[in-house]
Order: structure tokens, then C-alpha cells, then sequence
């Protein structure tokens, strides 16, 4: 995780706002196995990934003044991170 801060422009006037980045190699989470059992209790096997956009839903749904706000998910077909 990086520490950056932004500035974007909002009506005419530049802020400045501090926000968190992850950067993550997608060929590396596609490639990495993991296992687990099901909900209904069935042995499952998927990758990292899989986790990854897990942990996206979970934190978009998360409003807490000490947990960064998630604002934007970028993903590229074109790009390996």
C-alpha cells in the first residue's frame, strides 16, 4: 500500500486529498492456487484472485472513520497490475 496524495480539480478550485493505492500483480494472483471448503461444506479450489475481488466487495461496503474509503477500482486488460 502507498501513501499518495492526490490533487484533483472540483469546480475550479484544487484540492488536495490523502488516499491510499494497491497495486497488485494480476498474473501472480491468477497463478497462485488456494483452497477451501464451501459454505455447504464442499473442498473448492480457486486463486488468488478470486480472493482479491472478495476483499474488494468486503471494503466497499465498509464506512469507518479509521478504514480508507475505497473511491475507485481500476483494472486493465492491457496492464499486469
Amino acid at each position: 500500500v502507498k501513501h499518495v496524495i492526490r490533487q484533483f480539480k472540483e469546480e475550479d478550485v484544487i484540492c488536495e486529498e490523502d488516499y491510499g493505492m494497491k497495486m497488485m500483480h494480476k498474473p501472480t494472483l491468477l497463478r497462485e492456487r488456494c483452497a477451501k471448503f464451501s459454505k455447504d461444506g464442499e473442498f473448492e479450489l480457486s486463486n488468488a484472485m478470486e480472493k482479491v475481488y472478495g476483499e474488494i466487495e468486503v471494503w466497499s461496503q465498509v464506512h469507518h472513520e479509521n478504514i480508507v474509503k475505497m473511491f475507485e477500482l481500476i483494472e486493465s486488460e492491457g496492464h499486469d497490475y
